[in-house]
């Protein structure tokens, strides 16, 4: 269809599904969720902590291939910017997961 594994849409979905962001409706599939402004913002400031705590870890706890695997992630990640929007997303979904996966 894209040039995307079913694998990694599914994942992707179940991501954004945990995240409350999607909604998955019976005999439909899958619809972008509302959220309220009281929701949005919320979701924002626990995903801000808990991003800021992460990276405090790594910074206590990565050893060097780590450090330089997540350099690696986060440049490929920086090329999306200059790409069309559905080559964007395309790529998007492909890299995200090597940079949430470098340690």
């Amino acid at each position: 269809m894209l040039g995307v594994s079913r694998t990694l849409i599914r994942e992707a979905l179940s991501q954004l599904v945990a995240e409350g962001l999607v909604q998955i409706i019976p005999h439909k599939g899958p619809v972008v969720a509302i959220l309220n402004l009281s929701d949005a913002r919320g979701l924002y400031q626990v995903r801000a902590v808990l991003e800021e705590l992460a990276g405090q870890r790594f910074t206590e706890w990565a050893s060097n291939d780590m450090r330089v695997g997540l350099l690696k992630a986060q440049k490929t990640l920086l090329t999306i910017r200059d790409l069309s929007s559905t080559d964007k997303v395309l790529m998007y979904l492909r890299k995200s997961l090597s940079f949430t996966t470098c340690y």
